[in-house]
Protein backbone atom coordinates (compact mmCIF):
# COMPACT_ATOMS: atom_id res chain seq x y z
CA UNK A 1 0.00 0.00 0.00
CA UNK A 2 2.82 2.41 0.86
CA UNK A 3 4.42 1.67 -2.52
CA UNK A 4 1.16 2.36 -4.37
CA UNK A 5 0.47 5.64 -2.53
CA UNK A 6 4.07 6.72 -3.04
CA UNK A 7 3.72 6.14 -6.78
CA UNK A 8 0.44 8.03 -6.98
CA UNK A 9 1.87 10.99 -5.10
CA UNK A 10 1.27 13.08 -1.97
CA UNK A 11 -2.16 13.91 -0.67
CA UNK A 12 -2.89 17.55 -1.57
CA UNK A 13 -6.32 17.87 0.02
CA UNK A 14 -9.91 16.69 -0.31
CA UNK A 15 -10.89 18.61 -3.47
CA UNK A 16 -9.51 18.97 -7.00
CA UNK A 17 -7.98 22.21 -8.24
CA UNK A 18 -11.25 23.60 -9.64
CA UNK A 19 -14.52 22.81 -7.83
CA UNK A 20 -17.64 23.03 -9.97
CA UNK A 21 -21.06 23.97 -8.55
CA UNK A 22 -23.27 20.97 -7.68
CA UNK A 23 -25.70 21.82 -10.49
CA UNK A 24 -23.04 20.59 -12.91
CA UNK A 25 -24.04 17.02 -11.97
CA UNK A 26 -27.49 17.61 -13.43
CA UNK A 27 -25.88 19.03 -16.57
CA UNK A 28 -23.78 15.89 -16.89
CA UNK A 29 -26.73 13.52 -16.43
CA UNK A 30 -28.96 15.36 -18.91
CA UNK A 31 -26.10 15.66 -21.37
CA UNK A 32 -25.36 11.94 -21.13
CA UNK A 33 -29.00 11.04 -21.76
CA UNK A 34 -29.17 13.36 -24.76
CA UNK A 35 -25.94 11.89 -26.13
CA UNK A 36 -27.32 8.34 -25.88
CA UNK A 37 -30.56 9.46 -27.55
CA UNK A 38 -28.68 11.23 -30.36
CA UNK A 39 -26.46 8.18 -30.90
CA UNK A 40 -29.51 5.93 -31.16
CA UNK A 41 -31.25 8.23 -33.65
CA UNK A 42 -28.17 8.59 -35.85
CA UNK A 43 -27.53 4.85 -35.81
CA UNK A 44 -31.14 4.24 -36.80
CA UNK A 45 -30.73 6.44 -39.87
CA UNK A 46 -27.38 4.90 -40.80
CA UNK A 47 -28.65 1.34 -40.29
CA UNK A 48 -31.56 2.10 -42.64
CA UNK A 49 -29.04 2.87 -45.38
CA UNK A 50 -26.23 0.42 -44.63
CA UNK A 51 -26.49 -3.15 -43.39
CA UNK A 52 -26.65 -3.18 -39.56
CA UNK A 53 -23.69 -4.83 -37.87
CA UNK A 54 -21.92 -4.80 -34.49
CA UNK A 55 -19.00 -2.87 -36.00
CA UNK A 56 -21.37 -0.26 -37.41
CA UNK A 57 -23.10 0.09 -34.05
CA UNK A 58 -19.79 0.64 -32.26
CA UNK A 59 -18.37 2.94 -34.94
CA UNK A 60 -21.45 5.18 -34.97
CA UNK A 61 -22.83 5.30 -31.45
CA UNK A 62 -19.74 5.45 -29.24
CA UNK A 63 -18.03 8.41 -30.97
CA UNK A 64 -21.28 10.38 -30.71
CA UNK A 65 -21.54 9.64 -27.01
CA UNK A 66 -17.92 10.62 -26.40
CA UNK A 67 -18.36 13.81 -28.39
CA UNK A 68 -21.36 14.52 -26.17
CA UNK A 69 -19.12 14.19 -23.11
CA UNK A 70 -16.72 16.72 -24.58
CA UNK A 71 -19.58 19.11 -25.36
CA UNK A 72 -20.72 18.86 -21.73
CA UNK A 73 -17.21 19.66 -20.49
CA UNK A 74 -16.87 22.58 -22.91
CA UNK A 75 -20.21 24.00 -21.82
CA UNK A 76 -19.29 23.77 -18.13
CA UNK A 77 -15.85 25.25 -18.77
CA UNK A 78 -17.29 28.20 -20.67
CA UNK A 79 -19.95 28.90 -18.07
CA UNK A 80 -18.01 28.39 -14.85
CA UNK A 81 -14.36 28.43 -15.87
CA UNK A 82 -12.03 30.08 -18.35
CA UNK A 83 -13.47 28.34 -21.40
CA UNK A 84 -10.29 26.28 -21.82
CA UNK A 85 -11.28 22.67 -21.14
CA UNK A 86 -7.70 21.41 -20.98
CA UNK A 87 -6.66 24.09 -18.50
CA UNK A 88 -9.80 24.08 -16.34
CA UNK A 89 -9.99 20.30 -15.96
CA UNK A 90 -6.23 19.62 -16.19
CA UNK A 91 -7.13 17.32 -19.08
CA UNK A 92 -3.65 16.39 -20.22
CA UNK A 93 -1.04 13.68 -19.82
CA UNK A 94 2.60 14.46 -19.09
CA UNK A 95 5.62 12.30 -18.33
CA UNK A 96 5.08 13.00 -14.63
CA UNK A 97 1.76 11.15 -14.82
CA UNK A 98 3.21 7.82 -15.98
CA UNK A 99 4.27 6.28 -12.66
CA UNK A 100 1.24 7.56 -10.73
CA UNK A 101 -0.90 6.12 -13.53
CA UNK A 102 0.80 2.74 -13.33
CA UNK A 103 0.44 2.62 -9.57
CA UNK A 104 -3.24 3.53 -9.78
CA UNK A 105 -3.83 0.89 -12.46
CA UNK A 106 -2.24 -1.83 -10.32
CA UNK A 107 -4.37 -0.84 -7.35
CA UNK A 108 -7.52 -0.73 -9.49
CA UNK A 109 -6.84 -4.20 -10.92
CA UNK A 110 -6.29 -5.68 -7.46
CA UNK A 111 -9.39 -4.05 -5.97
CA UNK A 112 -11.60 -4.97 -8.94
CA UNK A 113 -10.38 -8.58 -8.85
CA UNK A 114 -11.11 -8.83 -5.13
CA UNK A 115 -14.56 -7.30 -5.46
CA UNK A 116 -15.36 -9.46 -8.50
CA UNK A 117 -14.36 -12.63 -6.65
CA UNK A 118 -16.54 -11.67 -3.69
CA UNK A 119 -19.56 -10.97 -5.91
CA UNK A 120 -19.07 -14.23 -7.79
CA UNK A 121 -19.01 -16.13 -4.52
CA UNK A 122 -22.12 -14.38 -3.19
CA UNK A 123 -24.11 -14.93 -6.40
CA UNK A 124 -22.78 -18.46 -7.04
CA UNK A 125 -21.50 -17.65 -10.50
CA UNK A 126 -20.50 -20.73 -12.54
CA UNK A 127 -16.82 -21.29 -13.22
CA UNK A 128 -15.38 -19.77 -16.38
CA UNK A 129 -15.44 -16.33 -17.98
CA UNK A 130 -18.48 -14.15 -17.37
CA UNK A 131 -20.66 -12.64 -20.05
CA UNK A 132 -19.11 -9.63 -21.77
CA UNK A 133 -20.54 -6.25 -20.83
CA UNK A 134 -20.81 -5.53 -24.57
CA UNK A 135 -23.12 -8.47 -25.22
CA UNK A 136 -23.54 -9.44 -28.89
CA UNK A 137 -21.20 -6.66 -30.05
CA UNK A 138 -18.23 -8.96 -29.43
CA UNK A 139 -19.52 -11.50 -31.98
CA UNK A 140 -17.79 -9.54 -34.75
CA UNK A 141 -13.99 -9.41 -35.04
CA UNK A 142 -14.17 -5.88 -36.49
CA UNK A 143 -16.33 -4.78 -33.58
CA UNK A 144 -13.91 -6.34 -31.10
CA UNK A 145 -11.02 -4.33 -32.56
CA UNK A 146 -13.08 -1.16 -32.42
CA UNK A 147 -14.05 -1.91 -28.82
CA UNK A 148 -10.38 -2.40 -27.96
CA UNK A 149 -9.56 1.04 -29.36
CA UNK A 150 -12.50 2.51 -27.47
CA UNK A 151 -11.49 0.83 -24.20
CA UNK A 152 -7.80 1.75 -24.36
CA UNK A 153 -8.03 5.23 -25.87
CA UNK A 154 -11.58 6.61 -26.00
CA UNK A 155 -12.83 5.65 -22.53
CA UNK A 156 -9.77 6.92 -20.62
CA UNK A 157 -9.89 10.27 -22.41
CA UNK A 158 -13.59 11.09 -22.37
CA UNK A 159 -14.94 9.15 -19.38
CA UNK A 160 -12.27 10.62 -17.13
CA UNK A 161 -13.09 14.06 -18.49
CA UNK A 162 -16.70 13.66 -17.44
CA UNK A 163 -16.68 11.60 -14.25
CA UNK A 164 -13.41 12.62 -12.59
CA UNK A 165 -13.13 16.00 -14.29
CA UNK A 166 -16.70 17.26 -13.80
CA UNK A 167 -18.86 15.05 -11.57
CA UNK A 168 -16.28 14.45 -8.83
CA UNK A 169 -15.30 18.13 -8.40
CA UNK A 170 -19.01 19.09 -8.39
CA UNK A 171 -19.33 17.01 -5.20
CA UNK A 172 -16.69 19.06 -3.37
CA UNK A 173 -19.22 20.09 -0.73
CA UNK A 174 -19.42 16.47 0.48
CA UNK A 175 -16.93 14.38 2.41
CA UNK A 176 -14.33 12.78 0.10
CA UNK A 177 -15.68 9.24 0.64
CA UNK A 178 -19.21 10.37 -0.22
CA UNK A 179 -18.00 12.19 -3.31
CA UNK A 180 -16.06 9.12 -4.43
CA UNK A 181 -19.05 6.82 -3.85
CA UNK A 182 -21.56 9.02 -5.70
CA UNK A 183 -19.33 9.71 -8.69
CA UNK A 184 -18.40 6.03 -8.91
CA UNK A 185 -22.05 4.96 -8.73
CA UNK A 186 -22.87 7.24 -11.66
CA UNK A 187 -19.83 5.92 -13.52
CA UNK A 188 -20.93 2.32 -12.90
CA UNK A 189 -24.52 2.97 -13.98
CA UNK A 190 -23.36 4.02 -17.45
CA UNK A 191 -21.88 0.54 -17.98
CA UNK A 192 -25.18 -1.29 -17.49
CA UNK A 193 -26.30 -3.31 -20.50
CA UNK A 194 -29.96 -4.40 -20.67
CA UNK A 195 -29.14 -6.98 -23.34
CA UNK A 196 -27.20 -9.22 -20.94
CA UNK A 197 -28.24 -11.10 -17.82
CA UNK A 198 -29.06 -9.45 -14.53
CA UNK A 199 -26.33 -11.24 -12.59
CA UNK A 200 -23.77 -10.24 -15.20
CA UNK A 201 -24.87 -6.64 -14.80
CA UNK A 202 -24.39 -6.92 -11.04
CA UNK A 203 -20.84 -8.12 -11.60
CA UNK A 204 -20.18 -5.30 -14.10
CA UNK A 205 -21.54 -2.65 -11.73
CA UNK A 206 -19.50 -4.01 -8.82
CA UNK A 207 -16.33 -4.04 -10.91
CA UNK A 208 -16.81 -0.59 -12.45
CA UNK A 209 -17.86 0.92 -9.11
CA UNK A 210 -14.71 -0.37 -7.41
CA UNK A 211 -12.53 0.73 -10.33
CA UNK A 212 -14.20 4.14 -10.40
CA UNK A 213 -13.59 4.50 -6.67
CA UNK A 214 -9.86 3.92 -7.09
CA UNK A 215 -9.69 6.35 -10.02
CA UNK A 216 -11.65 8.97 -8.08
CA UNK A 217 -9.33 8.54 -5.08
CA UNK A 218 -6.32 9.03 -7.34
CA UNK A 219 -7.89 12.10 -8.97
CA UNK A 220 -8.48 13.67 -5.57
CA UNK A 221 -4.98 12.79 -4.50
CA UNK A 222 -3.17 14.16 -7.56
CA UNK A 223 -5.64 16.92 -8.54
CA UNK A 224 -5.20 16.17 -12.23
CA UNK A 225 -6.59 13.77 -14.83
CA UNK A 226 -3.34 12.58 -16.42
CA UNK A 227 -2.63 9.75 -13.95
CA UNK A 228 -6.19 8.43 -13.99
CA UNK A 229 -6.33 8.56 -17.80
CA UNK A 230 -3.22 6.38 -17.93
CA UNK A 231 -4.57 4.10 -15.21
CA UNK A 232 -7.93 3.73 -16.96
CA UNK A 233 -6.18 2.80 -20.21
CA UNK A 234 -3.91 0.23 -18.56
CA UNK A 235 -6.82 -1.22 -16.59
CA UNK A 236 -8.88 -1.74 -19.75
CA UNK A 237 -6.01 -3.27 -21.72
CA UNK A 238 -6.17 -6.77 -20.15
CA UNK A 239 -9.93 -6.58 -19.52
Amino acid sequence: WRTITALVGPTPGPTPRRAWPPRVIGTCIVGLLLSVLAAGIVYGFVAAIAEPSPALAVGVTIPIQYYGMFVIARRVSRRYGTGDVVRDLRWRVTRHDVWPGIGTAVLALVVAAAVGSAVRALLNFPAGPSESQFGDLTDSSAARWLLLLVAVFGAPIFEELLFRGLVLPALHHLRPLSAIAISSALFASTHLNPSIGGRSNVLIVASTFSTGSVLAWAALRTRRLGPVMIAHSLFNLPV
